[in-house]
């Protein structure tokens, strides 16, 4: 299973013609409410992006409020690590920065006692788990974590500056970030640097890791940031998680991938450990339609640095260009659906093959995106 059919939960949306209620909207952000197997939950969507899903608590049944879900569930790869009780055990487990809250979904592994430090970009985000006096709280990941004692605490504005600024030095066990920007088409390139690399494993402890969520629809990351790891000398691990584990009603867990950085590969051994058909780990690799390249190509083309060349060529899976006609696509749909009264039947038999056409159209720009530059001629694109 390559890559790219890993990363299509980033950019998905809701089913179409699916009858979920609006409960909060802003520009941009919504937060809808859904049901699955009889149990009601709300979810994040920003310009239509998937960013988290919580279940409401219930009078009947288990309670699965506090069940982590989409791409951080127990059995991905950043579930394991937080679940692993020789790594993080339950009195006394280590400091944990996130770069990235959303609906702070990560907080549900949070210990009493432990400290647990979030960045946020958007502020609505923050209201969302933590509001104003007599606002709504649509989110409780975070709250519940602060009544069961844990030190959280949200840092708001831009990941690397609130990092810089407020991490101290060798506290984190393990830091956590989140790649993609808000939206989506963007990732956060001052995050894959070399120097940003260097600079988030001296917040580290000697054992500590640092955890980048690499799933893209657009682009492959993970050479990005083997490429640092190499540079630095440090040991790296890819973790691909199909998302897929043999269960009925199993639609809280999301496919992912995951590239883990430590000091040496002993502080990795213990993930490696969990091996089975539905996550694998493996080095990393440049993946093209025609071939898998290794380490050899990635050390030569894929280091980024401040100052120096931040490039995609060579690491597209689509067009992020042409994709955005999907959003137009959608909006037709919703039109169509909404204001004229087409069925979603009819609807999804006009869509889906322009949807189609869509795809294939963005996988062959994709394809001439990545062919390498005449010799002499220097890699242009700044995306």
């Amino acid at each position: 299973m390559n890559a790219a059919l890993l990363m299509v939960c980033l950019a998905g949306s809701t089913a179409l013609g699916q009858p979920n209620d609006t409960v909060f909207k802003a520009p941009g952000i919504e937060v809808k409410t859904g049901q699955s197997d009889g149990k009601d939950y709300s979810y994040l969507l920003y310009n239509r992006v998937y960013l988290g899903r919580q279940y409401h608590k219930s009078q009947k049944g288990p309670n699965l409020h506090r069940l982590p879900t989409t791409y951080f569930h127990d059995k991905s790869p950043i579930g394991l690590l937080l679940k692993d009780e020789k790594a993080f055990p339950p009195k006394d487990a280590p400091p944990v920065m996130v770069l990235g809250m959303d609906v702070g979904t990560l907080a549900a592994y949070a210990h009493p006692g432990q400290t647990f430090h979030f960045t946020e970009r958007v502020p609505t985000f923050v209201k969302l788990s933590l509001p104003d006096k007599g606002k709504e709280r649509y989110f409780t990941f975070v709250q519940d974590a602060l009544d069961r004692g844990a030190k959280v605490k949200i840092f708001e504005g831009e990941p690397r500056t609130m990092l810089e600024k407020h991490g101290p030095d060798k506290f984190y066990k393990l830091i956590v970030i989140e790649t993609y920007k808000l939206p989506v088409i963007e990732v956060h390139k001052e995050l894959l640097t070399k120097e940003a690399i260097q600079m988030m494993m001296g917040k580290l402890r000697d054992d500590g890791i640092l955890a980048f969520h690499t799933s893209n629809r657009y682009y492959q990351l993970t050479p990005i940031i083997a490429s640092a790891a190499n540079e630095l000398k440090l040991a790296h691990v890819v973790g691909k998680d199909s998302g897929y584990y043999g269960e009925m009603k199993n639609d809280f867990r999301y496919a992912s991938e995951w590239v883990m950085v430590a000091r040496n590969e002993k502080v990795l051994e213990d993930l490696r450990k969990h091996q089975f058909k539905e996550l694998t780990w493996q080095a990393a690799q440049v993946f093209t339609t025609r071939r898998d390249v290794g380490l050899e190509k990635i050390d030569k083309e894929f280091l980024w640095t401040d100052k120096g060349e931040q490039s995609f060529r060579g690491l597209y899976y689509s067009d992020p260009e042409i994709d955005k006609l999907h959003d137009t696509l959608r909006d037709l749909e919703d039109f169509f659906m909404n204001r004229v009264g087409i069925s979603h039947t009819q609807m999804r038999r006009i869509s889906e093959p322009i949807g189609g056409v869509i795809r294939a159209w963005s996988g062959i720009s994709a394809e001439a995106m990545n062919r390498p530059l005449p010799k002499g001629m220097k890699k242009d694109d700044k995306k």
